[in-house]
């Protein structure tokens, strides 16, 4: 499932009629961003297990885990931030 087009995107904002409508955009965007690196951590991982521990594709799959990690908590440090603005 690819990101939205920036046209997508713009349609969106453009035709949101209030802030709270926005936040929801928001929301999905970032849900489907962490659906889409879940599922690109998943093929990262099922790489590293078929590479050769300590060979450069095991390493560079490594990082590549640790990088989706990190960007996934990115994320859920946003939702949160929005959930707190809402309340």
């Amino acid at each position: 499932m690819p990101f939205p087009s920036r046209r997508e995107r713009d349609s969106v904002w453009r035709n949101a009629p209030g802030p709270g409508e926005r936040e929801l955009g928001v929301e999905l965007t970032l849900d489907r961003a962490q659906r889409e690196i879940l599922e690109a951590c998943r093929e990262a991982c099922e790489a590293r297990r078929n590479a050769e521990e300590g060979t450069p594709e095991w390493h560079k799959r490594t990082g590549e885990i640790l990088a989706y990690a990190r960007m996934t908590n990115v994320f859920s440090q946003l939702q949160d931030a929005i959930h707190e603005q809402e309340h």
